[in-house]
């Protein structure tokens, strides 16, 4: 996030902008469609579970990664002022989350790592100012709320098995969690947006572009501080088509 907000501060102080170009505007609907890296940075959530359910002095802490990597994004926008458009993009990102299963009460005993499900869907609304630095190649500054759907596999029970120390051993049998019970959970989390998009036109309607964009919800916690609400989004950088009507 702050590669990117340095880039748009040195961009809008230094870019230089011949008149005559940023004169012409932008007159032109459009579409991009992206392949993007999505850098989610080191989040984690929690939950705390209790083993069985009807013992709370067994508790047991289960860490889920909110991981980063490729993803898809498309978007569009209209004109509806001199260099200003409106639109919006789409991104999806799904990947398997790292989810680690410890012990709250006895750190010795040996977690347990499992990969459980998670993707993203955000929808960015962006008003974009566009500039036309030449007749081929044009940045535009965008900024905007963002709403992400998150669906992923949340554990809600431990599956324990009591192994036994080997003989001679002073040690008293150790739980260890064999197994986990899971289910689906979905969050609908309100964010924000904001980046710069450069396109470069081969064609007269037809063009490549680079997208660097930060979009993020806005983080939350619930229950009482122990499970919290997974932060969808993050820095995002990418390639694709932008294709002018």
């Amino acid at each position: 996030m702050k590669t990117i907000k340095a880039l748009l501060l040195t961009i809008l102080l230094f870019w230089p902008v011949p008149g005559s170009a940023q004169d012409r505007g932008f007159d032109r609907g459009f579409i991009s469609v992206n392949a993007v890296s999505q850098a989610s940075g080191n989040r984690r959530v929690h939950d705390t579970l209790s083993y069985p359910p009807s013992d709370p002095t067994q508790r047991y802490r289960v860490d889920y990664e909110t991981p980063g990597g490729p993803a898809f994004d498309v978007g569009g926008g209209m004109p509806v002022g001199r260099s200003l458009s409106l639109g919006l993009a789409v991104s999806r990102f799904g990947r398997a989350s790292r989810t680690d299963i410890d012990s709250v009460d006895f750190f010795a005993r040996r977690g347990t790592v499992v990969y459980l499900g998670h993707e993203q869907l955000g929808y960015h609304l962006q008003t974009s100012w566009i500039v036309r630095v030449t007749d081929r190649l044009d940045v535009a500054f965008f900024a905007g709320p963002s709403l992400f759907s998150v669906r992923r596999t949340r554990v809600t029970d431990v599956e324990i098995t009591e192994v036994e120390p080997l003989p001679g051993d002073d040690y008293v049998p150790e739980p260890m969690v064999t197994g986990v019970s899971t289910r689906g959970v979905t969050h609908r989390l309100a964010g924000y947006n904001y980046g710069f998009d450069f396109t470069f036109r081969i064609a007269e309607r037809v063009g490549v572009g680079i997208l660097a964009r930060t979009a993020q919800s806005i983080p939350l916690s619930v229950g009482g501080g122990h499970r919290e609400v997974p932060v969808a989004g993050g820095s995002h950088v990418g390639i694709g088509m932008r294709f002018r009507f």
